[in-house]
């Protein structure tokens, strides 16, 4: 199982881009302008048609939670061949998807849980903003983020910008998901069939390592830079990769 679990995060590393791309700052709420849906409909049923099933009926390998920030896809995180199991909502919160998640935990047996947040937020924002223009559904979801958040966002460092508090906002929120996370799947976590990471896609290059590049700032429960490096399955990994673990900035 640890072995098993080694290559997975191995794996998730190896895949970030090792060159800087350029990444907007801020999303777009209308990606494709003027695209007719007939056409859209045409690009799904022609990748279907055309598709290559190369893992059918593979199990999952990897657990993911994510922002659904359409900036953020599996390729950052896994090679097309590699089967995972996506579950996208706003703050990348355990509680509203409790059920896909045990899903993919308990039935699927997912070795790894792998939750992210990213930098350049627009759900952070959102929180932040805590405006009665919003849909009711969308308040109903941020609400969830109260209770991580609403005590660090009152707080603002010295000399702290906007982008680092919204950075650290980001990491509070993973943190606190993470613990979640482990309260919820402890019987797996205990007997090593579980391990859950959490991770910063960083998609504004605060951590001065590259856009877009993932850095892993807890690993089940232990966030402290120099405590996640002596982690035997982080002093294993190639020198390379080890950058991308710990959340202190280049």
């Amino acid at each position: 199982m640890f072995a098993k679990t080694l290559v997975i995060l191995g794996l998730i590393l190896c895949l970030m881009p090792s060159v800087n791309t350029q990444a907007e700052m801020r999303a777009s709420t209308k990606l494709r302008a003027g695209i007719p849906p007939a056409e859209v409909m045409k690009e799904v049923l022609t990748a279907n048609d055309q598709r290559t099933d190369a893992q059918t009926g593979s199990a999952p390998v990897l657990c993911w939670l994510t922002d659904p920030d359409p900036r953020i896809n599996r390729s950052l995180i896994a090679k097309a061949t590699t089967p995972v199991y996506t579950i996208r909502n706003l703050g990348n919160q355990l509680i509203t998807s409790t059920s896909v998640l045990d899903y993919g935990i308990n039935h699927l047996h997912t070795p790894l849980l792998l939750i992210t947040g990213n930098t350049d937020s627009s759900t952070i924002r959102l929180f932040n903003r805590n405006s009665t223009s919003l849909e009711t559904s969308i308040r109903a979801s941020l609400d969830h983020l109260h209770q991580p958040l609403t005590q660090a966002a009152a707080i603002t460092l010295p000399q702290e910008s906007p982008d680092e508090k919204e950075l650290r906002l980001v990491e509070k929120n993973v943190d606190y998901q993470v613990t979640e996370a482990l309260k919820r799947y402890r019987a797996r976590v205990r007997k090593g069939r579980l391990m859950v990471v959490g991770g910063v896609i960083d998609l504004s290059n605060q951590y001065n390592r590259g856009e877009k590049q993932l850095t892993i700032i807890n690993i089940n429960g232990i966030t402290a830079d120099k405590n996640l490096k002596k982690m035997d399955m982080v002093r294993q990994l190639p020198p390379n990769l080890t950058r991308h673990i710990g959340r202190q900035k280049n």
